[in-house]
Order: C-alpha cells, then structure tokens, then sequence
C-alpha cells in the first residue's frame, strides 16, 4: 500500500508563486496611480476650496470693512478655511493687489502645484 501524502508538491507552489507574481505586477502600479489620482483631486479640491474662500470673503467685506479678512498676500487666504491650511500644504507668497484678481499657488507635500484666484482687500 501506499503511503497517503499530505502538503502541496514543488509544482503546485510554484504556480501559486508565478500567479502571486503576476496579480502582484499588475495590481501594484494600478495602486501607485491610484494614489496619485487621489492625491491631485485632494489638492485640487483645496485650490478651489481658497478661491471660493476668498470669493466670499471678498463679498463680505466689501459690503462691511468691519466683518471679513482683508487679503494682501496669497498666504492670508489659509486663514479663512475653516481649520486653516491642512498640514502638508503651503501657499506661495505673493502680493494681492485690492479689488484684483490674482493668481496664487498652492503646494502640497510632493510639492505638486495648484492654481488659486484671490481677490485682494483691505
């Protein structure tokens, strides 16, 4: 009589490993960009979180000085989010001249930029 085996053969790991791999090759870069996309919505979804940020503060203000914040700089922006600029990110700074449109930028930690309008107040 024969013995009965128990365990897997050389044969049955080794295409066990070469699907692995394969799943592994494919699945991983799918991931890296998946992150990426994520991380690009994330950082243009704050852009436009400051340009309305600013759209609104500049129509407060302009109905009453005393309310609103005036904005002089590209960073003065950070300070009208709710919880300010989220850690990772950073404005560059950047003179806002009153009552003009200007163009600021946005990094975040992979210093990725993004573009923002901010109308300038006092």
């Amino acid at each position: 009589m024969h013995k009965a085996q128990s365990g897997f053969n050389i044969l049955e790991l080794v295409v066990v490993l070469v699907v692995l791999a394969v799943l592994g090759a494919i699945a991983i870069p799918k991931l890296m960009r998946l992150k990426a996309t994520e991380k690009a919505v994330e950082l243009k979804e704050l852009s436009t979180s400051l340009t309305t940020a600013s759209a609104a503060n500049y129509k407060i203000r302009k109905q009453d000085n005393k309310k609103g914040m005036a904005i002089l700089n590209c960073t003065d922006v950070a300070k009208l989010l709710p919880n300010s600029l989220p850690e990772g990110y950073a404005i560059i700074s950047g003179v806002v001249s009153t009552s003009a449109d200007t163009t600021c930028t946005v990094l975040n930690k992979e210093r990725t930029k993004a573009s923002f309008v901010v109308k300038g107040i006092n």
